[in-house]
């Protein structure tokens, strides 16, 4: 474990690139700009084209271009402008809606293979937009490849310092549980105490994770954020800034753990200083480094009991599917009364561990739109599936149920499911029907 180290980056074991020409697209965030700092202060030379209305402004320090997401045709142009083959995709965007876009001829153009980009999981997602620019006759370029001192260990020194027994299980826990959750591409972050996952990021962001959890004083709780299991770190590699600082210390987050080579840290000093301020602690791990879990014996058993289906189309259903395995995975590894998820086409979307007896379901799932299919009547994507013992379950009970079925049914899901551990109450389960 390492405290932050606010000296100069040491570059000496970096492999430092020479001086390059790369055309940046711009999402949101800092990155864009230190990396084009970064390769303009060797002698490059960088050309950003920065997505208007998510790109930060300071781009506009470098040559720049600004396109909608929806002008593929007018980004193609724009990357193709200063002839550079190299390209950096970097920055934050949230999945787009398809619908709101506002397209122009290239998009029309490639409709059908943009469509089929946005089909899946992140990971998946990400490939195909690399493979799509490849395509194009870009090289797609890591952040780390052009602006290697960005990466975590350049940052972290060289301290012996070790954490202590209880912050190393907590870091443990939550390594080996992002490593069972890998095949799921749900997300990078996981926050952990000994006893157990508190809270998994899902398609909401390691800073929404953070922001809904409040964590009791005293409590250990560790944000572990690694890479997936075989993650496309090109164009995804786990950030980390101030805003993390700052959304770790609200939610009671003491720590944080991340792979020192496979993670970017944004505005540096500005993070550290943060860190500092707030006694937030950042340690250096493994993506390897496991060990074996909690269990208890409110764990999912042969016998769980499944109700509230929808539709006897559910056992057709594989979004259905994965978000029961999903749940079955994730609750041994948890600390909580109820873990649950929504998959919609395939991507786990929504994953909340202790939903507070529906509430917290209700005003994620509300935030999502529908998907519109094509004819008169409304296509159903998606399922949700929650795993519950006694406690969580009497919570769920009456209203807050109606509420989820309501909400289901607003965004147009085609399965409801909840998976009660085998020690309910048959009457209570009766009820639910």
């Amino acid at each position: 474990a390492v405290m932050p180290d606010t000296r100069s980056p040491a570059h000496d074991d970096l492999n430092e690139p020479s001086a390059d020409s790369v055309v940046i697209l711009a999402g949101a965030g800092t990155l864009p700009f230190e990396i084009a700092t970064s390769v303009t202060e060797r002698g490059g030379r960088v050309h950003i084209v920065g997505l208007r209305g998510v790109a930060d402004p300071a781009i506009e320090a470098f040559p720049h271009g600004w396109t909608g997401l929806g002008q593929v045709g007018r980004m193609l142009r724009l990357m193709r402008e200063p002839a550079f083959r190299k390209l950096v995709i970097v920055g934050g965007l949230v999945r787009p809606n398809l619908w709101t876009l506002a397209p122009d001829l290239g998009f029309v153009r490639h409709l059908n293979r943009i469509a089929t980009i946005m089909r899946g999981g992140d990971d998946a997602v990400l490939r195909r937009v690399i493979g799509f620019f490849e395509d194009e006759g870009f090289e797609v370029i890591g952040a780390s490849d052009i602006a290697p001192e960005l990466l975590a260990r350049a940052s972290l020194g060289s301290s012996t310092e070790t954490p202590d027994a209880e912050t190393a299980k907590a870091m443990s826990v939550g390594s080996e549980a992002l490593s069972r959750l890998s095949d799921f591409d749900i997300g990078q972050a996981v926050v952990a105490g000994d006893n157990g996952v508190i809270g998994i990021e899902d398609g909401g962001g390691t800073a929404r994770l953070l922001q809904s959890l409040r964590i009791a004083a005293g409590r250990k709780a560790v944000l572990v954020k690694l890479p997936k299991r075989g993650q496309e770190l090109r164009i995804d590699m786990p950030t980390i800034g101030p805003q993390t600082i700052n959304d770790a210390l609200q939610s009671g987050v003491t720590d944080i753990a991340v792979d020192a080579d496979a993670t970017l840290i944004a505005e540096r000093a500005k993070t550290f200083a943060a860190a500092t301020a707030a006694g937030v602690r950042v340690h250096s791990i493994a993506t390897a480094q496991t060990q074996d879990l909690p269990t208890d014996n409110n764990g999912p058993h042969d016998g769980l009991d499944y109700f509230v289906p929808e539709s006897d189309a559910t056992a057709n259903d594989p979004d259905a599917a994965k978000a029961m395995r999903f749940v079955s995975t994730a609750w041994p590894m948890t600390d909580a009364h109820s873990v649950g998820v929504f998959v919609r086409r395939g991507h786990p979307m929504v994953c909340l561990v202790d939903g507070h007896a529906g509430t917290l379901w209700t005003e994620r799932l509300s935030r999502l739109s529908p998907l519109r299919g094509f004819g008169i009547f409304p296509q159903r994507w998606g399922a949700l599936a929650i795993l519950a013992d006694r406690t969580a379950m009497g919570d769920l009970c009456g209203e807050p149920l109606a509420r989820l079925r309501t909400t289901a049914d607003q965004i147009h899901a085609r399965s409801l499911l909840i998976l009660a551990a085998a020690d309910i109450p048959d009457d209570m389960l009766q009820s639910q029907q």
